[in-house]
């Protein structure tokens, strides 16, 4: 005589279900912490190292639960000139779901993916994934494994007529996805789309079924919409399509920018708050460091009974590591023996700088054709950018930024005046090109009035007169975070304030471009 309750039943029809399809391919709530297993495509989408763990923990109307724990790591590769090309993966997942791990899924995946730059800040990520999945299920633990007899309880010698007891499987899947995203120079998203197919070689799993598993296609989209100061809101949808079933996960990720980084991603809080269509809300906080991140969710059931998931909780950590790009090593100069160190003059590092650049000006440009010939302004800052380089390379420098350049504008600002003429327009242009062409590059605008007003007036007036010049390389295109702008009202003037002349030549912005990747 079999003893069977009402939950092992519920068990029991829960791991039919999944020997039958492999069917319902699941996604973690907090999926940014299980990229492989949303997009193949993403081990290259990054420029750091990321190591993922996540739990997940989900009741049921069977009174059991369904345990799933993913890790994954992953590394991008980066070459001399910064861009990313591809980079590399490994997953793991353990699922275990009923009374003491009843049915148990192992994955072991290795995912490799390529980059390919499109324009500035965009890029489409292509990669695959092989997949060995281990499956097992152990009925042992639904059945009592002995007859009972009446009026001596259970004998286990007489035979009870059970099914057989365990189950095991194992196969390899392939899968594939594209990815294209669109971020600012700190790596940011912006905006990002991206679709894959998972185990599409559909191969026999579990039971010995022909169609043991279905290929799965998973579609995801997110665009920042909205940000100002230092809060963002970036709307995204995960949806996933496998055999008759269909999730969309829906909603909005609202980030607090805790502290800013020049070259890397800013610390922030994140508050997620979604909706998976007719099955549960989901809503849930992450704390992301410069080199970790944590984060907390919970599935709130909604709608009509769910007897798969009524409630789940998911706790995720990261570690990450931002990738610098490789650096050829020069062959350090050797010296002769008559040049002593305690000989040689001493100079300064801006002075070490200028010579270094009078030098490559007169490998690039012959003496005879050197008043002909002029360096744009881009051409100058590269061959000033090469040299702090090579001084870094060195160990001579070891700055986090350092100013090649400054410029004093005028604009012919009348009094009173924050407006930028027509003649300051040639050298912004150059100064946008420039900004294009070497993105390691930043600004820093700072504001100067003459001595006529208070100084608040003054003060606010020279914050404008930046804020003009910010105003018109933003709308040139270059991004509004490698610009800082300043004011110092008439707090430092270049004369005596005098004369109208010299108070003209007091309404200024002071322009200093800075190299911030050493």
């Amino acid at each position: 005589m079999r003893f069977l309750n009402t939950r092992m039943l519920l068990v029991f029809a829960f791991i039919s279900l999944a020997g039958q399809g492999y069917g319902q391919y699941f996604q973690f709530s907090q999926f940014n912490f299980t990229p492989q297993r949303v997009n193949p495509a993403l081990v290259s989408g990054s420029n750091y190292i990321l190591s993922s763990f996540d739990f997940r923990n989900q009741k049921t109307g069977g009174d059991f639960d369904l345990t799933s724990n993913s890790f994954s790591i992953s590394y991008p590769f980066i070459n001399r000139k910064g861009q990313r090309w591809s980079g590399i993966g490994f997953s793991f997942l353990d699922d275990r779901s009923g009374f003491a791990g009843v049915y148990s899924t192992q994955e072991v995946a290795v995912s490799y993916g390529v980059t390919v730059p499109i324009v500035k800040f965009h890029s489409i990520s292509f990669g695959m994934k092989l997949l060995y999945l281990n499956q097992n299920a152990d009925l042992t633990k639904l059945f009592t494994e002995s007859q009972y007899v009446g009026d001596r309880g259970f004998d286990p010698s007489v035979d009870n007529g059970e099914p057989g007891d365990r189950w095991h499987e194992n196969t390899f899947t392939i899968s594939s996805g594209m990815y294209w995203q669109n971020t600012d120079k700190r790596g940011n998203k912006i905006s990002y789309a991206g679709f894959s197919f998972f185990d599409f070689n559909k191969s026999d799993v579990l039971w010995g079924n022909a169609d043991g598993i279905h290929t799965t296609m998973v579609l995801m989209a997110g665009q920042r919409v909205y940000t100002k100061d230092k809060i963002s809101v970036f709307p995204e949808i995960l949806y996933t399509v496998n055999s008759s079933n269909h999730i969309l996960n829906a909603g909005v990720v609202t980030s607090y920018e805790l502290k800013s980084y020049s070259r890397e991603l800013p610390e922030r809080i994140d508050f997620i708050s979604k909706y998976i269509l007719n099955k549960s809300a989901l809503v849930g906080v992450q704390l992301h460091r410069r080199n970790f991140a944590v984060g907390v969710s919970y599935d709130i059931p909604v709608g009509k009974q769910q007897v798969s998931n009524q409630g789940a909780i998911e706790v995720g950590l990261e570690w990450k590591k931002l990738v610098s790009p490789l650096r050829s090593k020069k062959k350090k100069k050797k010296r002769t023996p008559a040049t002593k160190t305690e000989d040689l003059p001493r100079v300064t590092q801006a002075d070490s700088i200028q010579r270094d650049v009078e030098e490559k000006i007169e490998v690039k440009i012959p003496a005879e054709e050197k008043s002909t010939v002029e360096m744009t302004l881009s051409e100058k800052l590269k061959v000033r950018q090469d040299s702090v380089l090579a001084l870094a390379d060195a160990g001579l420098i070891s700055h986090e930024s350092f100013e090649l350049d400054k410029t004093t504008l005028h604009f012919n600002f009348e009094f009173n005046s924050a407006g930028i003429g027509n003649d300051a327009s040639d050298y912004l242009d150059q100064l946008a090109d420039a900004l294009h062409d070497n993105p390691d590059l930043n600004v820093r605008l700072v504001g100067h009035t003459d001595n006529v007003g208070s100084d608040k007036f003054n003060m606010r007036l020279s914050v404008e007169r930046a804020r003009a010049v910010y105003d018109y390389l933003v709308k040139k295109g270059i991004e509004a975070d490698r610009i800082k702008v300043e004011g110092s009202g008439m707090r430092m003037p270049l004369n005596s304030n005098a004369t109208e002349a010299e108070r003209a030549l007091n309404r200024r912005v002071e322009l200093t471009i800075l190299y911030e990747d050493l």
